[in-house]
């Protein structure tokens, strides 16, 4: 996986404001501050599942709200089963679950 700085940054290089997050009350104070902003936003957290959950679910209104067009949760596969396609296909559906909102995607 990318570290969260280097995703952080990458997203600040294209003018959005970043954020680098480990806990659910992190996520929480930058959804926050991304909402109160009027930049788009970069929130990279390395989270299980579960956390994975709550955090796509503080989103999702506003996700709904905008009909898509704003607020997906961003996924990456664990980038280990890089040789085991059906691995890969069946976290991506586990996923898909946790996060509606989700955009799963998978860098080798």
């Amino acid at each position: 996986m990318s570290d969260a700085a280097g995703l952080r940054e990458e997203g600040e290089s294209y003018g959005a404001k970043g954020y680098s997050v480990a806990t659910l009350d992190q996520f929480r104070a930058a959804v926050k501050s991304a909402l109160a902003g009027s930049v788009s936003t970069v929130i990279d957290a390395k989270v299980e599942d579960e956390i994975s959950a709550k955090a796509a679910s503080l989103i999702a209104l506003v996700f709904e709200k905008e009909k898509g067009k704003s607020m997906r949760f961003s996924i990456q596969t664990d980038q280990r089963l890089y040789r085991n396609a059906a691995a890969i296909v069946e976290q991506a559906v586990r996923f898909k679950e946790i996060a509606p909102n989700g955009i799963i995607f998978s860098v080798f």
